[in-house]
């Protein structure tokens, strides 16, 4: 078993719902043992990860930005990682309208996440598309169980789709179909980015043409 697992992904795409399934298949593969589990980005990130090394508890972070020894356990394979993404263009309108974001900041928080996601996650993640995860299915849980190696029953499948996609009911989907070359459409605009380009050229590349209200 792995010593934990990390959920990363690029805000607004899922990555809330991915890490509850995580911290679910845990708490029940751990039954009485420790479980620590938070959010956090950059050094915090790595000082938890460090603090739940060292008492030797098994950990499930949330992170949009991760630090060097979250990357370094990533690439030695000391943690099972999950990476969710969603078609930029959902991203950055559900951002502005959630966040209140503008459009520069919704572009860099995706830009950023797809460009790290290429350079430092991409060899050795999971990746779970937004539409995979809403609505949730046992399929996607089964992955996510096989994936970090835990047993999973019927019973806990059936229990997670019951809790969450309750929670879902709220949620509106996006029409939009996606599939693996909108992710390396993705990350070819996050290369267009970090090579400094303006971003009124980057608004006619992604050319947001309807009002997503995820």
């Amino acid at each position: 078993m792995r010593e934990g697992a990390i959920v990363l992904g690029m805000r607004r795409s899922g990555s809330t719902l991915a890490f509850n399934l995580v911290r679910e298949l845990l708490t029940k593969e751990l039954e009485n043992g420790i479980l620590r589990t938070t959010y956090a980005d950059g050094d915090a990130a790595d000082r938890f990860v460090e603090t739940a090394r060292l008492t030797s508890s098994a950990f499930v972070l949330k992170t949009h930005a991760s630090g060097p020894l979250v990357d370094t356990l990533i690439a030695a394979g000391r943690v099972g990682s999950i990476y969710t993404w969603r078609d930029p263009r959902d991203a950055i309108v559900s951002q502005m309208n959630f966040l209140k974001s503008t459009f520069t900041e919704a572009m860099d928080m995706v830009t950023t996440s797809l460009f790290q996601f290429e350079q430092s996650w991409s060899r050795y993640c999971l990746e779970i598309p937004y539409l995979e995860l809403y609505p949730l299915t046992s399929t996607l849980i089964y992955n996510i169980a096989n994936y970090l190696d835990i047993p999973c029953s019927g019973e806990l499948v059936n229990r997670l789709i019951n809790q969450y996609c309750q929670r879902q009911c709220a949620i509106l989907r996006a029409g939009l179909q996606i599939s693996r070359m909108n992710l390396i459409f993705a990350i070819w605009i996050a290369r267009y980015r970090a090579r400094n380009c303006g971003t009124r050229r980057m608004y006619k590349t992604v050319k947001i043409s309807y009002g997503s209200k995820i």
